[in-house]
Order: structure tokens, then C-alpha cells, then sequence
């Protein structure tokens, strides 16, 4: 990826977290709407991965832009653990096999839902998703390349997950994000524009 390309989706990506932060949005420095909207259109999930490592500058800026994602009563219930080491990173398999992949990537990213910080019961796991997609779109907006695996609510997941990572009780899996810089330039997401899915005020209003 060239160094202009890789500006523009750095500047793209993490802008648009001002989605969740209404007197940023409004504010002169504004990001471009169009490079924001390009961003995520062309995002898409990448399971193969070079040998390369993600650096510690680009892991927290990810982690910085999951922290940004809105929250039920801004309670920011969330937890992450980052897997660098290969011993565990090759585990993943054994407990989700359509994530066996992530053994060759450099690392992972185990988004948790602390119970102990959900006051709003029931909405933590919508704050951990939101928070992932931030995540998600801020990799590729450094040029790396990231999938979401599902745990929660699979029961065998959740329990294979707490006893790898050694997670209190409290604390619930709900996805693991695998990273890496992507073998191959990603081929645009077609369009997933269905009309048919949209309704106006009630189900079966014409």
C-alpha cells in the first residue's frame, strides 16, 4: 500500500469515531464524509496474513479506537486481551475451528464483556460489537487486515476462551479480532444495498 493510501484511510478510519461524539462532528476540523464512507465500504475480512508484526504504535491505536465506540451509560464494560504469543495463538483452533487461521497471524484481540462494570444488563455485549467494528475499521485504515470471530453466546466458546486466556468468572468473551498485515490487496465488498430490507414506520406499511 503506498504512503498516500495509507494516509488517506488513517485520516478516514479515525475520524469517523467523531460518530459517537456529536460536538466533534460539528466542529471545523470535520472529517470528510466521503472518505469515512469509502473506508468502510471497502473494509473488508482478511484471514491470511505475512510474517510481518503489527507494531506497538498500530496496536494501540486500534485499541485506542475500540475505546472510543458509544456505551450504554458510558460505562465502557469492556476488557481486551491481545495474543502475541504462539503457543496460545495456535490453541484457537481447538476451541473455534473457523478460527484456526489465527495461528499464522501476529496476534489476536479478545474483546471481553466485564459483567462487574454492566450496570445496563444486557446491553454490554451491543458495546463490545460496536467497539469491535471500531477496531476493525481502525486496521484497515492502517493498512492491516483484521477478521471478527464469534464466542458469545456458544457456550463451548466462552468456556474455551475463559479457561485460555485465564479470565475471571465475571469476565465473558464475546469475540476474538485476528490481525495482520494482509497477504493479498483485499477486492472491494460488493454491494450489499437491498431495498427490500427497509421499511417505513411499520413492517407492512406501502
Amino acid at each position: 500500500m503506498n504512503s498516500n493510501r495509507r494516509k488517506l484511510l488513517q485520516t478516514a478510519v479515525l475520524a469517523s469515531t467523531t460518530f459517537c461524539l456529536p460536538s466533534l462532528a460539528r466542529s471545523t476540523d470535520s472529517p470528510d464524509a466521503s472518505k469515512i464512507i469509502e473506508a468502510i465500504k471497502s473494509r473488508r475480512s482478511v484471514r491470511a496474513y505475512t510474517a510481518a508484526p503489527i507494531s506497538a504504535s498500530d496496536l494501540k491505536t486500534i485499541l485506542e479506537c475500540g475505546m472510543l465506540a458509544p456505551s450504554a451509560a458510558n460505562e465502557q464494560p469492556w476488557e481486551f486481551i491481545v495474543i502475541e504469543d504462539k503457543a496460545i495463538l495456535g490453541k484457537i483452533g481447538e476451541i473455534n475451528h473457523y478460527a484456526s487461521f489465527a495461528k499464522h497471524a501476529p496476534l489476536a484481540i479478545l474483546a471481553c464483556l466485564n459483567e462487574a462494570k454492566e450496570k445496563e444488563k444486557g446491553m454490554g455485549v451491543l458495546d463490545i460489537a460496536i467497539a469491535c467494528e471500531n477496531m476493525l475499521l481502525a486496521a484497515h485504515a492502517l493498512g492491516l487486515g483484521g477478521v471478527f470471530t464469534g464466542i458469545y453466546p456458544i457456550k463451548e466458546r466462552i468456556e474455551g476462551f475463559q479457561k485460555l486466556a485465564d479470565l475471571p468468572a465475571t469476565v465473558v468473551p464475546i469475540g476474538l479480532l485476528v490481525f495482520g498485515h494482509p497477504q493479498i490487496n483485499s477486492v472491494r465488498s460488493p454491494d450489499r444495498f437491498n431495498a427490500d430490507a427497509i421499511h417505513k414506520n411499520k413492517w407492512n406499511a406501502k
